[in-house]
């Protein structure tokens, strides 16, 4: 994978966990139950932490040396 895609799927997952702490995903997800919503919040927080351990750090030092 590639350094921006890896990037954007961080960011991307991080903005879905505030967005939906913050109240604001309910406006287009109907949750039936708030484990529902604590495990989406939980799972988009996962692939985040993910999206984090898969950038090449090497890379983005190089390019800035």
């Amino acid at each position: 994978m590639k350094n921006y895609q890896s990037i954007f799927i961080t960011i991307t997952a991080f903005l879905i966990v505030v967005n939906t702490i913050n109240g604001n995903v309910q406006q287009y997800i109907n949750f039936s139950d708030s484990l529902n919503e604590m495990l989406f919040t939980f799972m988009s927080f996962v692939i985040g932490i993910t999206g984090l351990l898969s950038i090449n750090y090497n890379k983005i030092y190089k390019a800035l040396i």
